[in-house]
């Protein structure tokens, strides 16, 4: 099975850069950054399988940053907490899913700066071992939110059980299936529930953090995982790939440590 995680750099927008006072603002400029004095950064993640975070706090506190990691169950609160400046970045989505989040609640003070890590979704089965033994009428349970659900319906195209259209997008869904040949029925539900609903159906996608905090073994247990193809198609042509999200509006200082970061992934 492949590797569950790819890493992925590119630099900071100018976007993000706001005004900040003059201290402030020399000394981020300055990169005063020491571990005789660190500074503290709060980083907001969804689930418990950080180990991307967990080697990075490691280099970033001898870069005089201690890393925060605040944990959440699910994928709506850490852009919440973001806005509502109970965290000062996140780390967990794609930019369609950040995109689409930002219309949906008016969220435009947030701003996406970098790249991260995309972890695969898997296709998950208690009852059957191979994507081949899938039944003609199965249940299928999918995530119910736009974005995601397209990459989840071009897992089971890559798996053979769909057919797309043409032009299948990062916001297209169930109405864009171009052939279902075995008549499958796809249920979706909200991404955290997958795990607790598959001893009722028949197979499940789910996401690689709600995966492992299920007790599922991505490499091991998947019957199905999106491929390095996949995901470059998402990373390049679709623009899906993990973010690093930011406050517009925060002050330079966060701005640079979050930079800091950037540059030790």
């Amino acid at each position: 099975m492949r590797k569950q995680l790819k890493f992925v750099g590119v630099t900071f927008t100018a976007a993000a850069l706001v005004a900040c006072g003059d201290d402030e603002q020399s000394q981020t400029e300055a990169g005063a950054f020491s571990p005789d004095d660190p500074v503290t950064v709060k980083i907001g993640v969804s689930g418990t399988d950080t180990p991307q975070w967990d080697y990075i706090a490691e280099l970033a506190e001898e870069e005089g940053i201690e890393i925060d990691l605040i944990r959440f169950s699910d994928y709506v609160q850490p852009n919440i907490a973001l806005a509502e400046e109970e965290i000062d970045a996140n780390a967990f989505q794609t930019v369609s899913y950040f995109d689409n989040f930002k219309e949906e609640h008016g969220f435009d003070h947030l701003e996406a700066i970098a790249a991260t890590v995309l972890a695969p979704l898997g296709l998950y089965s208690d009852e059957y071992e191979r994507v081949e033994d899938i039944p003609e009428g199965a249940e299928i349970a999918i995530a119910n939110e736009v974005t995601n659900q397209a990459r989840n319906l071009m897992l089971l195209e890559e798996a053979g059980l769909l057919e797309l259209e043409d032009d299948f997008g990062v916001t297209s869904g169930l109405d864009d299936i171009k052939e279902n040949p075995l008549n499958l029925t796809l249920t979706p539900v909200q991404p955290a529930n997958a795990p607790r609903i598959m001893a009722d159906i028949d197979a499940a996608i789910i996401n690689n953090g709600i995966a492992v905090d299920a007790g599922l073994s991505p490499p091991d247990d998947a019957i199905a995982i999106e491929d390095e193809t996949l995901r470059l198609i998402s990373i390049l042509s679709l623009h899906v790939r993990t973010m690093l999200m930011i406050q517009r509006c925060k002050r330079l200082s966060t701005f640079t440590k979050a930079k800091k970061l950037n540059n030790l992934f």
